[in-house]
């Protein structure tokens, strides 16, 4: 088995989780990106990401020096999960998932337009995937049960 950390990128063909993958290869993780690189809900508003979106993510994540696993999946289905972990499990050792997050996609995308007439931008995905290697690190091991809302200071909007 591996000793070298290894990195399980969700959508990482684009946005956020390509940032991701790319900032987990920065901090020296070998990663596994995951993406269903297909049309996956029909509550969002832009193209689906593609294969050649998640060969993209490849590319940028080895020159940022990192090992590189694609994997294509829908996340929904549990039976391809299972292969799909143990595509990364042969591919770079052994261990246990540690996190798994469900939203609900309309629910989400509804509450975002709502904002953007007030004039909120949309946060970039490099400002979120920092926070995300830093969690995955030995410095984040005493955080736990919290969330964090990388809003760009939206946040500051709402009041008790």
């Amino acid at each position: 088995m591996s000793t070298e950390r290894v990195a399980v990128v969700t959508g990482a063909a684009r946005g956020i989780g390509r940032a991701t993958a790319i900032a987990f290869a920065r901090a020296g993780y070998r990663v596994a990106g995951v993406d269903i690189a297909a049309p996956a809900s029909s509550a969002m508003d832009y193209g689906p990401a593609t294969p050649e979106d998640l060969v993209q993510t490849g590319r940028l994540v080895e020159d940022a020096g990192g090992e590189w696993l694609p994997v294509i999946l829908d996340q929904r289905d549990r039976a391809a999960v299972s292969e799909g972990f143990a595509q990364i499990v042969e591919r770079f050792g052994g261990g246990e998932p540690t996190g798994d997050v469900e939203q609900d996609e309309r629910t989400a995308a509804d509450a975002q337009r709502k904002k953007l007439p007030l004039g909120v931008p949309w946060i970039e995905p490099e400002d979120v995937a920092p926070l995300v290697v830093f969690l995955a690190s030995e410095e984040a091991r005493m955080v736990s049960g919290t969330s964090f809302a990388a809003t760009g200071g939206d946040s500051a909007n709402f009041t008790a």
